[in-house]
């Protein structure tokens, strides 16, 4: 068999473990393997020859190649796959801060893992590429990994590239939002408070505020972007000094919850079972649905 010689300019002792962690099987079934390694400049060349020395009518050189290509597809998605994201960031985003182009690549690692959680993104592109790489052994045998990556695995790159511009649009979604969030917050930390208490629950599909008097002061359906947007810009008109949250289904209101926590921060008490308040609140809230059917 001749040799493979596969020729890369950094990270190959995390190529060499794949390599080897891949090539077991082989050695298992009495295949002499011999890996060489040398430097030229700043790429280094790693050679791997192999010889079927107990097995006859073995078809090694195919199980080797396609070990080789698994082996390389794992490096490639387990190793390169961060520092090409960084490259590719630093590169389209140049003008952009440093601070950003990092919340970028934090977002889109984020993103990655969220996609290889629901649709095992990894196994399934590791497959593909360690195909790409059995067709391209079939004609040759000498590989360079950043070239290989660049010229043959376009649609790779091109996908990276999609994953960060929707990471970038998330970043500048949530930094819009944050800049939202501090311009309330300043809102409400100048102004007096119009009432000492605020009651926030949720009933019948409705977010009611009532005040340290017990008196409706507005309700919102929940589930309506309107509605939530109201409801929050009705608590910053009153900024009141606390507000007891009844709401205990976190996931189904984590847009509200979470606006008011970041808004008003330590002035939010959350209610984990107030029978008392709880009482009251339903006689305002049955008295108030009793004169609007009247």
């Amino acid at each position: 068999m001749k040799n493979v010689t596969i020729s890369a300019k950094r990270y190959m002792d995390q190529f060499r473990f794949c390599l080897e962690d891949k090539l077991q099987p082989l050695k298992k079934l009495g295949v002499n393997i011999d890996v060489t390694e040398e430097y030229k400049g700043n790429m280094t060349f790693l050679g791997c020859s192999f010889r079927n020395t107990t097995l006859a009518n073995l078809d090694y050189e195919k199980m080797a190649v396609s070990n080789i290509a698994e082996a390389l597809a794992s490096y490639i998605v387990d190793v390169l796959e961060k520092p090409l994201i960084d490259k590719l960031i630093k590169s389209t985003y140049s003008e952009t801060s440093e601070k950003e182009q990092n919340m970028i690549y934090i977002k889109t690692l984020e993103l990655i893992r969220i996609r290889n959680h629901q649709h095992s993104r990894d196994i399934r592109l590791k497959k593909i590429m360690a195909e790409k790489l059995v067709d391209y052994f079939d004609k040759q045998w000498q590989i360079n990994i950043e070239g290989f990556v660049r010229f043959r695995l376009q649609e790779y790159m091109t996908d990276l590239t999609s994953v960060m511009e929707e990471a970038k649009e998330e970043v500048v979604v949530e930094k819009e939002y944050n800049d939202f969030i501090k311009l309330l917050r300043y809102f409400v930390d100048i102004q007096e408070p119009k009432v000492t208490y605020a009651h926030l629950m949720k009933k019948k599909g409705k977010y009611i505020l009532i005040d340290s008097n017990d008196d409706i002061i507005a309700e919102e359906a929940c589930g309506d972007l309107n509605g939530c947007d109201a409801i929050i810009s009705c608590l910053v008109t009153y900024a009141p000094e606390k507000i007891h949250v009844h709401i205990k289904d976190f996931y189904s209101d984590e847009e509200v919850l979470t606006t008011v926590n970041n808004i008003f921060d330590d002035r939010v008490v959350l209610c984990l079972g107030c029978n008392t308040c709880a009482e009251i609140k339903d006689n305002k809230i049955s008295s108030l649905e009793d004169t609007n059917k009247s």
